[in-house]
């Protein structure tokens, strides 16, 4: 794939993400009975830019962040028309949390797309991502009764623990294990994700 082409797929994927934007913004500040027209064009333009840049990085490419966008406008677009359309008896104030959900598995699953195997600088933070995700959507569901407020004040502490511990075992286990630390000599490139990879 030439520069060029690399280029248009960038471009897209930035409109992609513009276009996400505005749609959360719709639907944190717009009445679902107010612009039906707008709120339901939309997803649906998140819904073609992800399979037009979904075909065009298998077939094209191969890039893990031309996958994750195109994964990502593809499954906030399907559940925002669903929401907007009333397919689903949830509306966005109940569902945003799987907008991390959905980010956690992403960001997981384009590591795997991006090498073929399990990759550690891929699993941690989408695992990460999808168990907050999950988290709080116990709670925007009301599956937990428990005021948010209360388990902030509660869990705040365990959870600054637990991350303390987090990190002094990972800390050790780089100093156990080198492939876990990134080299001087490993320069960043976003374009050819060699950052995250190499981890």
């Amino acid at each position: 794939m030439d520069k060029k082409q690399t280029h248009l797929l960038d471009i897209s994927a930035i409109i992609g993400m513009v276009i996400l934007v505005l749609a959360l913004c719709f639907s944190i500040f717009v009445s679902e009975n107010q612009h039906i027209i707008i709120n339901t064009l939309l997803p649906l333009l998140l819904v073609a830019l992800g399979i037009l840049i979904c075909i065009f990085t298998f077939t094209y490419s191969h890039k893990a962040y031309h996958f994750f966008t195109s994964m990502l406008l593809l499954s906030w677009g399907i559940s925002d028309f669903l929401m907007v359309r009333k397919f689903i008896p949830f509306n966005f104030y109940q569902l945003w949390p799987m907008l991390g959900v959905y980010v956690g598995i992403i960001i997981f699953a384009s590591g795997f797309y991006k090498y073929r195997k399990l990759k550690f600088g891929y699993a941690l933070p989408g695992l990460t991502v999808f168990f907050l995700g999950c988290f709080f959507l116990l709670f925007s569901l009301k599956i937990i009764k428990v005021p948010f407020s209360v388990v902030v004040m509660v869990g705040g502490p365990l959870l600054m623990i637990f991350t303390c511990l987090f990190l002094f075992s990972f800390f050790a286990m780089q100093q156990k294990y080198k492939n876990l630390i990134i080299k001087d000599d490993e320069h960043d490139s976003f374009d050819d994700d060699e950052l995250i990879g190499k981890i």
